[in-house]
């Protein structure tokens, strides 16, 4: 006989051989009606030989009970081999042990399950299921923190006594008397439903309430209920961040607003910022080009800097507007005076500089109440070239060789009639005659 014949019959040997055996007196198996007489049913059960299910067996059942080709049906074994070479079978049985076909078609649809803890042991947690005691390891627990001791694990199994807990079941033997659930994989398919279900009745601009599940350098997400949400570091507040633990923690509860929904990645985007008031709207009326603020640097880039001021509303400070003497100043948390140089409320945009701060009022008054006239190069004694005139005291000479006018009404006036040339030319005695008018001559 050729090599290749033996080859074949030996495969064909084996074949028969791991198919001939038998099932195990009281297993619970699953198969399909493929004949229905007066002698019972012919169940195909995906074996070399078929199972055999009496009419005896048929009698016990409700008289309702009827199967026709086709049918898929449980069953089980009480003779894996009769004196005709048939696996016999009950279906009267299986119906007796319908929680365990219960549990075999909840762990073959994956559906969850929802269950209720009466007891717990060392391993993790009891709960029935029908006649059944199924059994929830401490592994498969979402809410069970790992690296607890035995005694705080024991305190918080026993915390679960009681409660509701949403189910999968991972594992069915019969023979063995062993049905396990997991929460873990209950939870992952929940939240997985429920974040589909909730990406088609949300739409942008709803406020939502939640609870903030994590943090994370670029942001915080938030429990909706079922599924998280990202609120960006940005979408926190409207100044700027170095960490959302500085606005929020976890477990805090928050309003958010959804502002962007990508169904085909299925992620939220929420906002916190949008909730809170604008620093912006009022803006535009507070603050005007020109005027002299002060800020605090938030961040430095390669073309300026950006200064937090007026609250939480950020300016740009160019680096063009920077003088190169102080340059090696300007440091994040260094506060400093800026000069508004253009505001854009519409945009939110401020435009800042640290130049010409000393020049941004043309208004001779000065806060103190006094008027400085430039004299040029024609009083020596000044360094700066000015003369000040006191528009309240009588008495014009200062310490400082300054002179200063009392005057109203007609300081302008009184100022006008004091020449260059006389007041190099007068002596210094009669300065303060020439200087000395009352304005209530007029």
């Amino acid at each position: 006989m050729p090599k290749t014949d033996l080859n074949k019959d030996f495969a064909d040997m084996l074949e028969d051989y791991m198919g001939s055996s038998l099932p195990e007196r009281g297993e619970l198996l699953h198969g399909t009606v493929i004949s229905s007489d007066e002698d019972g049913l012919v169940v195909d059960l995906g074996l070399k030989r078929d199972g055999i299910v009496p009419h005896a067996d048929l009698e016990r059942m409700d008289e309702d009970d009827n199967y026709d080709n086709g049918d898929e049906v449980y069953v089980v074994v009480t003779e894996p081999c009769d004196q005709h070479d048939n696996v016999v079978l009950s279906v009267f049985e299986a119906r007796r042990n319908k929680d365990w076909i219960a549990a075999d078609d909840l762990l073959g649809s994956g559906e969850m399950w929802i269950g209720t803890a009466i007891d717990y042991n060392r391993g993790g947690l009891i709960v029935p299921f029908g006649d059944l005691r199924g059994f929830v390891p401490a592994s498969q627990l979402a809410e069970l923190a790992r690296g607890l001791s035995a005694e705080e694990r024991q305190t918080r199994l026993k915390d679960f006594v009681g409660v509701e807990i949403g189910l999968k079941v991972i594992e069915v033997d019969r023979l063995r008397q062993r049905l396990v659930f997991s929460e873990r994989d209950a939870q992952h398919l929940w939240r997985a439903r429920r974040r589909e279900s909730m990406l088609q009745e949300l739409h942008v601009g709803q406020v939502l309430s939640g609870t903030v599940s994590g943090l994370r350098d670029f942001g915080a997400f938030v429990d909706l209920g079922g599924t998280d949400g990202l609120v960006h570091v940005s979408e926190l507040s409207w100044r700027r961040l170095k960490h959302p633990r500085e606005v929020v923690q976890v477990g805090e509860k928050v309003e958010v607003k959804v502002i962007r929904i990508d169904l085909e990645r299925q992620r939220i985007a929420l906002s916190i910022k949008e909730l809170l008031p604008d620093p912006w709207v009022n803006l535009g009326e507070q603050v005007t080009a020109g005027q002299v603020i002060t800020g605090r640097v938030t961040r430095v880039a390669s073309f300026g800097a950006f200064v937090e001021v007026w609250g939480e509303v950020e300016g740009l400070l160019h680096k063009n507007e920077i003088p190169q003497d102080i340059e090696d100043q300007i440091v994040p948390d260094y506060e400093l005076q800026l000069k508004v140089i253009k505001v854009d409320v519409s945009r939110q945009r401020m435009s800042l500089s640290l130049r010409d701060l000393d020049t941004q009022d043309s208004d001779p008054e000065l806060d103190d109440g006094t008027v400085q006239l430039d004299m040029q190069d024609s009083d020596p004694e000044l360094d700066d070239g000015t003369v000040q005139l006191d528009m309240q005291d009588s008495d014009p000479e200062l310490d400082d060789g300054t002179v200063q006018l009392d005057t109203q009404d007609s300081i302008m006036e009184a100022s006008a009639e004091v020449s260059e040339t006389a007041l190099l030319e007068e002596p210094d005695d009669t300065l303060p005659e020439a200087l000395d008018v009352d304005p209530s001559s007029e």
